[in-house]
């Protein structure tokens, strides 16, 4: 097999030759066109196109010096071994004499002769350098040249807009080593390097900045701040997941919208309007006087015994980009009152999040009460609201609910 350069390069295994004006060495053949290479300098793997191999030149072939590459603490280190078995080089290693030596340097007997051997094989003090591991917690036990081809394929398909899972990347290293002479990595390996990403810049590359920001960056306090009661006020709209029945014929009629307003210093609810229509001015309106008047006549109407001793006038209303808070009615009624409107950055829910967590919490419980809505199961059609007719159901008057 040759590449499509001027002077071709046999491409087998054991070949010398250039890749980004570096010697490496061909070891292994991953497709027709990507061979696995190792860098003659440092031994490192790498994965490479054929087209980008280049014959070696006269004055790229200069002999690598082996000593000159071995860090000094290592060549210290072999050196130190090297004294130690010196008596035994020339003489016969009898069991006796390992023992005694290994006994005067506090070294095992069998690493006595893990070091002779290794050093009558290579001849040399480079012999007894210690090797780089190859396995081992939270290393790699997986052929170099495997583990090449396995991170460019990660890095391809796994951390981009498309957010393929990672069954599909496996299915995608499956092609890669078809018919390659490499141990394909089980899938299990594959999502134990997944799992080995740094998370924030993995979503940010698979579901884009924004939702890495909102799952992974520190939600900061915002320049709105509280100190007293009625100096902030948040107020917002919600579609509540439950169906109301007519209360004499139990026909289901529809959703209600919730509208409601919540005092960011003290966390209380200060008022609320409970509406069939979809949120306007009006039902804004309605729930704004609810949170500004007494709550005394309106618990006693209903018969709920207790206080709601939250009324009177909010400094400033925080409000999303909804176009009744931008409305006439609203900045005139608020200029009327003295009460200052004050907007979120559009698409930033979480400056409003005294609001938006109330709202996710009444959903929750919302969903005990019969009527509710329930996903169905896989296969069948819509949403269903089981015992909606049968069941005793909240009453309804006045744009509030009733007990009953």
């Amino acid at each position: 097999m040759l590449n499509t350069s001027v002077e071709p390069v046999n491409i087998v295994q054991g070949t010398r030759c250039l890749y980004q004006e570096k010697i490496v060495r061909i070891q292994s053949h991953v497709d027709f066109q990507t061979v696995v290479g190792e860098y003659e300098a440092t031994g490192a793997t790498v994965v490479m196109p054929v087209k980008d191999l280049y014959p070696l030149t006269a004055s790229a072939e200069a002999p690598h010096d082996v000593f000159l590459s071995v860090p000094a603490d290592a060549y210290a280190e072999a050196q130190r071994r090297l004294e130690i078995i010196q008596p035994l080089l020339h003489v016969v290693a009898s069991a006796a004499l390992v023992a005694q030596v290994a006994e005067s340097h506090g070294v095992g007997r069998s690493t006595i002769r893990r070091w002779l051997g290794r050093y009558k094989k290579g001849g040399t003090v480079v012999a007894l350098v210690n090797k780089e591991r190859t396995g081992g917690r939270g290393v790699s036990r997986l052929a170099p040249a495997v583990e090449a081809v396995l991170q460019q394929v990660i890095l391809t398909h796994y951390p981009t807009l498309q957010a393929k899972a990672a069954a599909h990347v496996f299915e995608e290293l499956q092609r890669k080593f078809h018919g390659s002479p490499l141990r394909l990595p089980s899938d299990k390996t594959l999502r134990a390097r997944l799992n080995q990403m740094d998370l924030q810049t993995q979503e940010a590359k698979r579901f884009g900045a924004r939702a890495a920001k909102e799952r992974f960056a520190p939600t900061r306090p915002t320049t709105l701040q509280a100190n007293y009661p009625l100096a902030v006020v948040q107020l917002d709209h919600a579609l509540l997941n439950i169906v109301l029945v007519h209360e004499e014929t139990r026909q289901q009629m529809c959703r209600p919208w919730l509208t409601i307003a919540t005092d960011v210093y003290s966390r209380m609810v200060v008022g609320f309007y409970l509406a069939f229509e979809e949120p306007g001015a009006g039902g804004t309106g309605l729930c704004l006087a609810h949170a500004i008047l007494p709550k005394e006549t309106w618990l006693s109407e209903r018969d709920v015994i207790g206080e709601w001793p939250c009324w009177g006038l909010m400094e400033a209303l925080h409000l999303d980009n909804a176009k009744e808070f931008h409305g006439t009615m609203l900045q005139r009624a608020s200029e009327h009152y003295g009460i200052k409107l004050l907007y979120r950055p559009p698409r930033r829910p979480e400056y409003g999040g005294n609001v938006e967590r109330l709202i996710k919490t009444i959903k929750f419980h919302v969903r005990r009460l019969p009527g509710a809505l329930v996903i169905p199961p896989a296969g069948v059609a819509g949403r269903s609201c089981p015992n909606a007719r049968s069941s005793p159901c909240p009453r309804w008057s006045n744009g509030w609910p009733h007990t009953s």
